[in-house]
């Protein structure tokens, strides 16, 4: 496995210097002396002097048959164990801006570095004259000990494979010694797949592994599938260091799909999580997680609380899952974020294409536009203020002087399940007022019209009554005291009330306070003294 940095070295030319033709003589000197330096100094790299564009490896070097890009240390001792003595390969080095050779010695592997000095190629890093070459090739011609290159089209595609099988495993349990360990610098890990394009379109596929703050790169795909992901998500179920989880495929984006996960693996993973309690982001974006992994899941998130953010973007997951998610956070009031946009569906003879079914549409939007009503309500950067008055709102939200389009959201304890919006308008130049407007809780949203409303309830005047008074300790009914506890939490106002069948229409209503809040100010502008607030407020 490479360093990511090395990944990116191989395929993007940086210009980190462009040339100059308009040189003061006075700079002259010193340009050379940039240019000449393997090490520039920070103070030469910023002193505003012109610069020169170089390579630090030339074409003929990279395609040379002796050089394998994608092969690391260990890999390169796999090919080369079996070999004869003077056997050699060219390869990337860990080390920025180097390369390594490795060749066979004394029926061993002998690992050397190689220098890029910006030009030149030195086997030291402050290299005399005459042991600087010019390009790889010439230095690789004038080293003694090699004389028999390994070329990388003679690698069987088979031994490169066990070598790749091999490196990863050690990786692996690697990462789960850590996991078992409560290794304190594992707090996230990324295990992502990719696909990257030459500068002349040749495609190239890798696998990014992140962990304790260091990138790792396969060059080939190394999908967390089969043992592989059933040893790390077992692992994860005891672990206590563990807060993100990340997880990408690249399915979908290519002709040729290729997913990291699927069901089976989200199925290890869901077991872990109901002894989890540490985990709180999981994200497996573009993989092949159908409505059954989804149920997994959910079953598993139904008793854990530390997980609250998750990213089910571009999967196959339909109407069963969907509901299932929309279910979970009628009992769940810990999540905070669930995305589920862009989900596939595989139609034979047409292959994979976005799914467009309007119910599930819908489904999707109303789990996300729920969990966005409760950040809204929980943002201390939001204008909301909980229970209040309306003169206590008046006098110390939107005390006289405020500007005109000011607002604060607030609740008052004698109208239950509703929202109160007091803004600041003009109705004249010389009549600037406080207009208080309600902004129903109806079945997917809200909207301040008194229309599509269930009437409340006895008991959910009592809740309503008592949690505006802190005074829920005093219910001994668990049913009463499930119901009074989303009351406190203001489930009433974000929760999912009611999952349909079917797609329900959905005129005048918005899924978000920012909606609302929006389409009441474009009606007061419309139309300042025809906005009438509802006989609710005036009759308690």
């Amino acid at each position: 496995l490479m360093s990511a940095q090395q990944v990116d070295e191989e395929f993007v030319e940086e210009d980190l210097f462009e040339a100059s033709t308009d040189v003061p003589p006075v700079q002259q000197g010193l340009m050379v002396s940039v240019y000449k330096n393997s090490d520039p100094t920070e103070e030469l790299l910023t002193s505003g002097l012109p610069v020169i564009h170089f390579e630090t490896q030339t074409h003929e070097d990279t395609h040379q048959p002796w050089y394998h890009n994608g092969i690391n240390r260990k890999s390169a001792e796999s090919l080369l164990e079996s070999q004869a003595p003077g056997t050699f390969i060219v390869r990337p080095s860990s080390k920025p801006q180097c390369h390594a050779v490795s060749y066979v010695e004394n029926r061993s592997v002998t690992h050397e570095i190689v220098h890029s000095l910006h030009p030149g190629f030195a086997r030291k890093k402050n290299p005399e004259s005459h042991e600087r070459f010019a390009t790889l090739t010439s230095l690789v011609t004038q080293w003694p000990k090699l004389k028999f290159p390994l070329e990388s089209c003679k690698i069987s595609d088979r031994k490169r494979k066990q070598s790749l099988r091999h490196t990863s495993m050690e990786m692996v349990e690697k990462i789960e010694s850590m996991l078992q360990d409560d290794e304190p610098e594992l707090t996230s890990l990324q295990w992502t797949l990719k696909i990257i394009f030459t500068p002349d379109g040749v495609q190239s596929n890798r696998t990014l592994v992140r962990y304790c703050m260091t990138d790792f790169v396969s060059p080939d795909f190394l999908p967390l599938q089969g043992i592989v992901g059933e040893t790390i998500f077992e692992a994860i179920g005891e672990n206590k260091t563990l807060t993100e989880l990340i997880s990408h495929g690249c399915g979908n984006e290519i002709p040729t799909n290729v997913y990291n996960v699927t069901d089976d693996e989200i199925k290890v993973l869901a077991n872990s999580l109901r002894t989890n309690n540490t985990l709180e982001y999981v994200n497996f974006e573009s993989n092949q997680i159908t409505d059954n992994g989804a149920i997994y899941l959910v079953r598993a998130l139904v008793n854990n609380r530390s997980v609250r953010r998750i990213n089910l973007n571009k999967n196959f997951i339909h109407a069963r899952g969907l509901q299932a998610f929309a279910k979970l956070l009628t009992v769940n009031m810990e999540i905070d974020q669930i995305s589920l946009k862009h989900q596939w569906i595989y139609r034979a003879m047409r292959g994979t294409s976005h799914h467009t079914d309007s119910y599930c549409l819908f489904l999707s939007q109303m789990i996300e536009s729920s969990l966005a009503r409760k950040r809204e309500l929980q943002d201390p950067k939001f204008r909301f203020c909980s229970f209040a008055t309306q003169e206590n709102v008046e006098h110390n939200f939107l005390p006289s002087g405020s500007p005109v389009g000011s607002y604060v959201v607030y609740l008052d304890s004698s109208v239950v399940n509703t929202l109160f919006m007091a803004l600041v308008v003009s109705c004249s130049p010389t009549d600037v007022r406080v207009v208080h407007i309600p902004i129903y809780r109806v079945e997917y949203g809200y909207t301040p019209k008194a229309i599509h409303r269930n009437v409340p309830s006895l008991v959910d005047h009592c809740l309503w009554s008592l949690a505006s008074q802190e005074k829920l300790d005093s219910i001994t009914s668990p049913a009463l005291l499930r119901r009074a506890q989303k009351t406190k939490n203001l489930n009433v106002l974000w929760g999912i009330h009611h999952i349909p069948t079917t797609r329900p229409p959905l005129d005048d209503i918005c899924f978000t306070l920012h909606d609302v809040i929006s389409k009441i100010k474009q009606i007061l502008r419309q139309s300042p003294n025809g906005f009438r607030l509802s006989p609710l407020r005036n009759s308690r």
